[in-house]
């Protein structure tokens, strides 16, 4: 869930070293339909006891307030793709998203 007027974040974990990798994702009204917001990602980080490489994946609260609520009972969609050094892209995590509008102005 993603509340408006908000800093949202999450850390995607992925296996092995793969800093050499961009991410990339985006929320949508639907498959094809409008975007409602574009993730931004801070620099990956290897973690070498655990082997996987960290990416924190954000959206700042300006652009939290920006996003639509979606109508009762339904939801926007999302995925993060990563672009390998091959330059192909690999979908790592995909799904829904709830938006709570809050009830403090900022």
């Amino acid at each position: 869930m993603i509340e408006a007027n908000s800093f949202w974040s999450i850390d995607v974990l992925h296996p092995g070293n793969v800093i050499g990798s961009r991410l990339r994702g985006e929320i949508r009204k639907s498959h094809g339909g409008d975007v409602v917001a574009t993730f931004r990602f801070d620099t990956p980080i290897y973690e070498e006891t655990a082997d996987q490489t960290r990416f924190r994946v954000y959206l700042r609260s300006a652009e939290t307030e920006k996003i639509p609520v979606p109508p009762t009972g339904q939801s926007w969609i999302y995925d993060l793709l990563m672009l390998l050094p091959t330059g192909d892209y690999k979908r790592i995590l995909k799904g829904t998203v709830f938006v709570d509008p809050g009830v403090t102005d900022v």
